[in-house]
């Protein structure tokens, strides 16, 4: 029952998706000892980016295509292939095509009731999503009236000027403001406290409240929020989305505060401290939004701790190993989406598709290896087609274009009993069912013949 349901995912495109993108996080967690010690928090940031791309990325759609990139440049991934590809066909997972219908397998069909359902509770996540986003958006800009204050304005287009940043921003002091908090990704709005009410903030204090607004303004942090939220829409099944949006909104506040305190010495950073703690225990009830980006996360009062902490902290750097973990980090999402295994779509020598009847033979045995027929190419995208009496005609007058590389499988029987199988590399026509072979890949022979 596992193994049936655990095989169901890997010929599904969202749930490879899934595994591929929660692989990378995983393994993040795990070495994350590591990363705090050797990785600055922008390659950390990036690698939950990496993360969120495999969530939303079809990756195991375009695997054949990658496949057979690396087959063709590399003798060691074609000598693989050769052993993975194709030895045997599994019947359960494939769609028959004729000229007036389309049939699929019982299990192609659960795959596809499985993805349909997934996709309307996605799309009923993003339209509540939307209506949240409306609702923060007029409970927001209701009352905001308000104004920059005059030395406020000056320090902000000073941090902006310092910052190289071109896009237009507006800053807002207002006295419904009770921490800095940056909204909107394509027009983006910093709302700021009014200062007079608010005596611990001197100019100095102020300047690290908006250069840290700025940065996340510059690094486009909400935008890879509302990433994270498509994500969450998408997987909602899957608990670990969830916590790579939580790790991903600390990862960016931590990362903001490097950059704010990148330079000053301990006095500096005793002051900023401080005024993180200020802020969290003055405004415990505070909100900063789902859409927003706050200077203070006021739902969950341990990621402070980690700012403080990771501010306190030295790091070692060590290149080679922080390449050698990054790579080995995404070679976990990379060998998940290989996992994938599309449905087969199987034709005739005139390109028509064959019945169900003649395709779906059930394997008696794990150990019996099954043929389509006697002479049959495979392409890299995993079409499969039937060589065994082609048209002659339709060939001899065909203009070739020998554009899809295949494998060529040939099925002899010696007479008594037994047989060979030899495969081969090549190159089809696209235009008709001609190939040309070049190398043979491999050959077999058995005693008695078991297909």
């Amino acid at each position: 029952m596992i193994k049936s349901l655990f095989m169901l995912m890997l010929k599904n495109p969202l749930f490879v998706m899934s595994l591929s993108g929660t692989a990378v996080f995983i393994v993040y967690l795990l070495t994350y000892p590591l990363l705090k010690r050797y990785f600055s928090l922008k390659w950390r940031y990036r690698i939950l980016k990496i993360a969120m791309l495999f969530y939303l990325f079809p990756f195991p759609l375009y695997r054949d295509k990658i496949w057979g990139f690396f087959r063709e440049r590399f003798s060691f991934v074609r000598e693989m292939a050769r052993q993975y590809k194709f030895s045997k066909i599994n019947t359960d997972y494939v769609i028959v095509v004729n000229s007036d219908s389309i049939w699929l397998s019982p299990k192609v069909k659960s795959i596809y009731i499985a993805v349909s359902l997934i996709v309307l509770i996605s799309l009923f996540i993003l339209w509540k999503q939307a209506a949240q986003y409306r609702k923060m958006k007029q409970i927001h800009f209701s009352e905001l009236e308000g104004s920059a204050e005059e030395k406020t304005q000056e320090i902000f287009l000073k941090k902006k000027e310092m910052l190289q940043i071109k896009r237009k921003i507006r800053f807002i002091c207002s006295e419904y403001c009770e921490s800095p908090i940056t909204i909107g990704v394509r027009a983006p709005i910093i709302l700021f406290p009014i200062r007079d009410k608010n005596n611990m903030l001197d100019d100095e204090l102020c300047e690290y409240l908006i250069t840290h607004e700025l940065v996340h303004i510059k690094h486009y942090d909400v935008l890879f929020k509302l990433i994270g939220l498509l994500a969450a829409a998408v997987h909602w099944f899957n608990p670990f989305v969830y916590l790579l949006i939580n790790e991903l909104s600390c990862i960016s506040e931590m990362y903001c505060d490097s950059v704010v305190m990148e330079g000053k010495g301990e006095k500096e950073r005793y002051k900023y401290e401080n005024l993180l703690l200020n802020f969290i225990t003055e405004n415990s009830s505070g909100d900063n939004g789902e859409f927003g980006m706050c200077f203070v996360d006021f739902k969950k009062k341990a990621m402070y701790k980690r700012r403080i902490l990771e501010m306190k902290g030295r790091k070692t750097k060590k290149t080679f190993l922080s390449a050698v973990m990054a790579v080995f980090i995404c070679m976990a999402g990379v060998g998940t989406v290989f996992a994938y295994c599309p449905p087969l779509m199987i034709n005739d020598e005139n390109g028509d598709f064959l019945g169900a009847d003649e395709v779906f033979v059930r394997e008696e045995s794990e150990q019996t290896e099954e043929l389509i027929s006697d002479y049959f190419a495979v392409s890299d995208d995993g079409t499969v087609y039937d060589l065994c009496n082609t048209d002659e005609n339709a060939r001899a007058t065909c203009d070739h274009d020998y554009s899809i590389s295949v494998e060529v499988t040939r099925h002899r029987k010696d007479g008594r009993g037994g047989c060979t199988v030899k495969i081969y590399s090549g190159l089809k026509c696209s235009k008709c069912l001609d190939v040309k072979t070049s190398e043979m890949l491999s050959s077999h022979t058995y005693t008695t013949c078991p297909h």
